[in-house]
């Protein structure tokens, strides 16, 4: 049982998300800033497509 006021260090990966999406165009570095700050590692970003499939490896390079 872990008590009131200790600190718990959690490391999250999101094994699913679509950052490559144009609905994250005007804040997609602020949305990848707010995930690390939450504790996320890694994000395994799917493509649905060929065309979302070359976005998520672009966007894969800009951010390891």
């Amino acid at each position: 049982m872990i008590s009131e006021g200790t600190f718990v260090s959690v490391r999250l990966v999101d094994s699913h998300a679509h950052l490559d999406s144009t609905d994250f165009d005007d804040d997609r570095d602020e949305v990848i800033k707010r995930a690390r700050l939450a504790g996320v590692v890694a994000v395994v970003n799917v493509g649905a497509d060929l065309e979302s499939s070359v976005r998520a490896v672009e966007l894969a390079g800009r951010c390891p």
